[in-house]
């Protein structure tokens, strides 16, 4: 009877090991995508400065991988999304502060998702002394 206990218990615990790795990898797959919104901010920030240094004409990305070639018509106004769908112009300046809040937010998500993703790391090392442990007893 007692061996049928350890049984489910060793099942149970490698249950939980299944389970914390299957979170690490979501974690992973989230800063993943934190870092991509990160190297997107960065990137429109950067096209943002250099439209207002440009005197020709501009490329501008069109979805995809196309692009067009033109001249914006007032360059010192953004079009910026500010959530569910809605977009408002902003001068260069108010824009490229959203941007770098909204840069801010994710180094703060980032952070917080490495933190989670440490804490994991050292459950999933003690679950498995614990049933290495378990096993060399036997």
């Amino acid at each position: 009877m007692e061996n049928v206990n350890e049984e489910d218990n060793q099942q149970a615990k490698m249950m939980e090991l299944r389970m914390m790795e299957e979170r690490m990898n979501a974690m992973n797959r989230q800063k993943e995508m934190i870092q991509q919104r990160l190297l997107d901010i960065e990137n429109t920030k950067t096209s943002i400065d250099n439209l207002s240094k440009s005197d020709g004409d501009s490329i501008f990305h069109i979805g995809g991988e196309a692009f067009i070639s033109g001249k914006p018509v007032k360059k010192n106004k953004i079009i910026i999304m500010i959530g569910a769908d809605v977009a408002v112009e902003k001068n260069t300046e108010d824009a490229q502060r959203i941007l770098e809040s909204r840069k801010k937010e994710a180094e703060v998500a980032i952070k917080q998702v490495d933190e989670e993703i440490i804490k994991i790391t050292d459950r999933l090392k003690d679950s498995a002394l614990n049933i290495d442990m378990v096993n060399n007893n036997k």
